[in-house]
């Protein structure tokens, strides 16, 4: 299955659960910031981008070159969301208010970009972890 055709099944799968148009959006650009992160780690493992530790993460984990590649695409996806009025990233210790978001946005994403970056190595699970709230 290409991934334009697996977007489509995603698309019609939120339409069919009654959520906000607009968390719908936001779920579908979250997907294609996974398959953006999907591809960057792959060019990690065959020797294309490297895997160093760059910091400390608000977590106080070790933060690789690819959690922070990771946070900048999902940033990249969400930043252009008008209705996002805050962003919380475990790669970022402030909350994050997008410049360009309404007076009346009223939804906050919080999200781990690729959480597992420590397992790559070992060939364990990872993946994005996000919530979609809406506040009121």
């Amino acid at each position: 299955m290409n991934p334009d055709s697996m977007q489509q099944t995603l698309a019609l799968w939120l339409k069919g659960q009654g959520a906000l148009a607009s968390v719908n959006e936001i779920v579908l650009a979250l997907a294609s910031s996974a398959r953006e992160i999907d591809r960057e780690i792959s060019r990690a493992a065959f020797g294309q981008g490297e895997q160093a530790d760059t910091a400390r993460n608000v977590q106080g984990e070790d933060q690789k070159t690819l959690d922070v590649v990771s946070n900048r695409i999902v940033l990249d996806h969400l930043t252009p969301f008008k209705t996002i009025a805050a962003m919380v990233s475990e790669e970022v210790e402030e909350v994050i208010i997008p410049a360009g978001a309404d007076s009346e946005a009223d939804l906050v994403v919080c999200f781990d970009p690729l959480d597992g970056s420590s397992n790559i190595a070992s060939n364990c699970p990872i993946g994005t972890i996000f919530s979609v709230l809406q506040v009121s």
